[in-house]
């Protein structure tokens, strides 16, 4: 006789206290007001509707013990839909097929556990700048050494300093918006 197969959903829920607890009625009413707000307003809302469901699902699942809780902000998702949706009319389509996936980083990167320290993105530019700075500053010193001993052996030689790479400024320069908008912030309130 074949032992009986018990489903994952309860081994796992009771050995790992994985599980999702939302109702049916909570879920039905989750989507009703994302697929709304999705129509009336002519699928411009899209961001915030997909925040408010990917919100309602990490309040009620846990994965090991640990609450999930999300963190995204639709200002910054509409940011990126508008660019997706340029990218797939340029491409005439071909770039739909990154859209999902760029949204799963998305979602991703804006999923913590309910218990983690939410790091404000002006700290994280802040860390972004001081980091570059540290790094330019060895640059500049390796440099300066290997002219200086290159300038004693042949003072011809090339100057061979690499410059930062262009997308690292445009990052350096976004979190340095990052940071103004923060001070300004503060100096509002």
């Amino acid at each position: 006789m074949k032992a009986k197969r018990v489903s994952s959903i309860y081994v796992h829920k009771r050995g790992y206290q994985s599980f999702y607890d939302g109702s049916l009625k909570g879920s039905t009413i989750i989507k009703w007001k994302s697929f709304l707000i999705k129509v009336f307003s002519l699928g411009l809302a899209y961001p915030w509707a997909m925040c408010m469901t990917y919100r309602a699902q990490c309040e009620h699942q846990s994965i090991c013990g640990r609450r999930l809780k999300f963190i995204g902000d639709p200002k910054e998702l509409a940011q990126h839909w508008v660019a997706w949706w340029a990218l797939c009319i340029v491409t005439f389509g071909l770039y739909h097929h990154v859209v999902s996936l760029r949204m799963k980083q998305w979602v991703c990167a804006n999923t913590v556990f309910e218990d983690t320290e939410i790091i404000s993105r002006e700290e994280i530019a802040q860390e972004v700048i001081d980091d570059w700075k540290v790094q330019h500053r060895e640059r500049k010193q390796k440099r300066a050494e290997r002219k200086q001993g290159a300038a004693a052996e042949d003072p011809d030689a090339p100057d061979d300093y690499i410059e930062m790479p262009e997308d690292y400024e445009e990052l350096l320069e976004e979190c340095e918006e990052y940071v103004r908008e923060g001070e300004n912030e503060e100096k509002a309130s």
